[in-house]
């Protein structure tokens, strides 16, 4: 996913395809959507996980400077398409940086063949 201000793929710019690439406003999923935003206080992250009803979304794991920060379990199957909304306290309060990965061991087929995994564009948490 890219995110550009015309959300139909026929009449999105090419110029801000490039700009919302250049801008890390990306989202690479087999699935689960991932948002994230600086925290309202410092070394906190805003997180929001959603995924549709019968794929499995198991785990986060926020990454900060590169390093497994916080690793959160959740609920597989849930009958609410947000799996996860709420702020993370990093454990690296001095991070300049994270990005987020959602995983799941299990494959929710017949729908989907792989295991659905999300990926999250950089999150810069210093100006």
């Amino acid at each position: 996913y890219v995110e550009v201000i015309d959300d139909n793929p026929a009449t999105a710019k090419n110029f801000d395809i490039d700009a919302a690439v250049t801008k890390q406003r990306v989202l690479a999923t087999s699935g689960p959507f991932i948002t994230l935003a600086k925290g309202t206080v410092d070394a906190t992250v805003q997180m929001k996980i959603q995924g549709p009803s019968w794929m499995p979304v198991e785990s986060v794991t926020l990454y900060t400077d590169g390093i497994e920060d916080t690793v959160l379990e959740l609920k597989p199957y849930d009958n609410d398409p947000v799996r996860y909304d709420g702020i993370v306290t990093l454990k690296n309060n001095a991070a300049t940086w994270g990005v987020a990965v959602v995983r799941s061991e299990s494959s929710p087929k017949p729908y989907l063949k792989a295991k659905p995994r999300a990926v999250s564009s950089v999150l810069y948490l210093t100006d």
